[in-house]
């Protein structure tokens, strides 16, 4: 991992105002030590990882990525002193990562079926509204959970092994507190904590520092909407430049569709009703929020006879949602909370215009370097200077860090993945089990994950619980003996 502090030079605006932003995050929410720290990595390896979901993060592929990305070198050959993750929270609570609450691995009925237990924070209510706009847990809500837990364990559904480490995280909850404006904040402390239990004898002297990526890109926009120098304000606001990067990124992933997007959100679709079929059609720049923290996909519509031009949507329910597409309308939005960054302008600020190297999951890797190929495309005909910077940098598009997992958990002969709970439950790692990490190799790492990737290739078999059990069989015969693996027996 050492070689990755190599990849990267400052892009075509540089990075400062980034760092900045990342700095004062991380100190407003860990503290001023871990500000400096972070801000000193980023200066010498502009590189984040973008891999994991914002939230309580208990999903073992992200644990597992955030500690291969540990292993990285400085320059002089010294471990890096943060691990910094730009977690998207544009995601919904109850998503794959379930940022709602725990995921147990060490269950009696993940044995029996390769499955995952999930053990709530938030309520059913909270189902879809977005980690980025969703409110503080309560203690009123880590109780209920805490109960939960007491009497799944006494009920043998939980192994008594969790039931210290679940003490010890429930009363890490409250510890936290409900201070913070939003959940996306207590995420920060949580998981930073969930580090520090993984290393009782401080076998990895890093800081985990999760950092909502939406939360920095919203403080870069109020910048770069009204520069004109920026990439992002001639791309939104040069209608020639417009014109082009929507035909050129139309249809792909992360980006938008912009026919059905156009359809769902004209007037007849308003009054005739939603049509869900077209509901999930990515957006084009921003998501727009209704009033229940949920995304509303938003269209690019041409102002015409004396009208501006402006992003139209349709929620949930049907109602149209219009905002005029000028920079102080859409700085106003972001800070009411009524817009949030997509994927793309996400990208756009941060490793197009910024040179961040993002360390991401297997699909960013294929769709970042055509969101950076067809910006390049677009600005070709207006911006020699600005292609020539973007085109020579060292950032790269192409990295990944996500569906490798080197440790696993051994359990009736399967081999299950390993989240945060239970490796903590097992007295965390040392030094020679963090040193044994960095052996294991990427094919092997990749065979051990296979229970939580095999359904991106192939999703029939996500849905049958025997064929995970398979799996989990399979995957110990090929790695059990090659990766770290741990017991809860």
């Amino acid at each position: 991992m050492s070689h990755l502090g190599r990849l990267n030079t400052p892009g075509f605006q540089g990075n400062e105002d980034f760092i900045t932003e990342v700095a004062r995050y991380t100190h407003e929410t860990l503290g001023p030590e871990l500000g400096e720290a972070i801000s000193e990595d980023l200066r010498e390896m502009p590189q984040v990882l973008t891999a994991n979901h914002h939230g309580i993060d208990t999903f073992a592929q992200s644990t597992q990525s955030n500690l291969l990305f540990s292993m990285r070198n400085r320059a002089n050959g010294n471990p890096a002193k943060t691990v910094p993750v730009l977690a998207c929270g544009s995601v919904p609570l109850n998503n794959l990562t379930y940022p709602r609450g725990l995921l147990v691995y060490a269950s009696t009925a993940a044995y029996a079926n390769g499955g995952i237990y999930k053990l709530p924070l938030f309520p059913d209510s909270y189902k879809r509204k977005l980690v980025s706009v969703a409110g503080p847990f309560t203690e009123e809500m880590i109780c209920r959970a805490r109960g939960r837990a007491k009497k799944l364990i006494e009920s043998d559904q939980l192994g008594r092994s969790l039931e210290s480490t679940l003490h010890m995280i429930f009363d890490d909850f409250s510890h936290v507190g409900q201070d913070y404006s939003g959940y996306s904040r207590q995420a920060t402390v949580v998981n930073n904590r969930f580090w520090r239990h993984l290393f009782p004898d401080r076998s990895c002297r890093s800081e985990l520092v999760y950092i909502e990526l939406e939360s920095i890109v919203c403080r870069l926009l109020e910048k770069d909407l009204f520069d004109q120098s920026t990439i992002c304000h001639q791309l939104m606001f040069d209608p020639e430049l417009r014109e082009r990067l929507i035909e050129n990124l139309d249809g792909q992933r992360g980006c938008w569709q912009y026919e059905k997007l156009l359809r769902r959100c004209s007037s007849a679709t308003a009054v005739e009703g939603l049509n869900m079929a077209d509901s999930a059609q990515g957006t084009m720049f921003f998501w727009g929020l209704d009033a229940k923290g949920r995304k509303i996909p938003l269209c690019f519509v041409k102002g015409e006879n004396g009208k501006g031009d402006e992003l139209r949507g349709i929620d949930d329910s049907g109602q149209l949602w219009t905002y005029p597409f000028t920079p102080a309308d859409i700085t106003r939005g972001l800070q009411d909370g009524c817009l949030l960054p997509s994927i793309f302008t996400s990208y756009l600020l941060v490793s197009i215009a910024r040179g961040i190297s993002c360390i991401g999951g297997y699909y960013q890797a294929g769709y970042l370097p055509i969101m950076r190929k067809a910006v390049i495309e677009t600005l070709r005909c207006k911006s020699a200077e600005t292609v020539k910077t973007i085109v020579t940098g060292k950032s790269r598009p192409d990295l990944y860090l996500s569906g490798m997992q080197t440790i696993g958990l051994k359990a009736d002969g399967q081999l299950l993945p390993a989240g945060p709970l239970e490796i903590i439950a097992c007295g965390g790692l040392d030094a020679e089990q963090y040193e044994r990490i960095g052996e294991i190799t990427v094919l092997q790492s990749h065979i051990a994950s296979l229970q939580d990737t095999i359904s991106d290739v192939d999703p029939q078999v996500g849905n049958f619980n025997r064929s995970k059990q398979d799996i989990t069989r399979l995957v110990y015969g090929a790695v059990g003996s090659k990766i770290l693996t741990i017991s809860m027996d």
